[in-house]
């Protein structure tokens, strides 16, 4: 997904370290079911890149259907590593967030 940087591809010992990780995380999206459960209790914020070919903003707002409080969806400039075209962005919507579930139940 162009997320890795050479360095790290071209580094044996740290691959050995990320392998196992990288196919844990894509057995876990082939064999994933989804089981329909009422909604959460709590509010759910998606965040996505507005370049990403693979997570468009439709499938963030799909979302909303599984928090019975509260949903926010943002769509930042960036593909599918967004987080670090949008670093900033980011880090104040979650520091937002968490302050406004702090206040909510301190």
């Amino acid at each position: 997904l162009a997320g890795t940087a050479p360095q790290v591809l071209a580094n044996r010992e740290l691959m050995q370290l990320l392998v196992p990780m990288l196919r844990a995380d894509l057995e876990l999206v082939e064999t994933y079911s989804h089981r329909p459960e009422p909604p959460l209790a709590t509010g759910i914020v998606t965040l996505g890149g507005r370049g990403d070919r693979d997570v468009s903003p439709e499938a963030l707002a799909a979302w909303a259907v599984h928090s019975r409080v509260s949903f926010a969806s943002w769509v930042l400039p960036g593909g599918h590593f967004f987080v670090r075209e949008s670093a900033a962005q980011v880090h104040q919507i979650v520091l937002r967030d968490l302050l406004s579930a702090l206040a909510v139940h301190p």
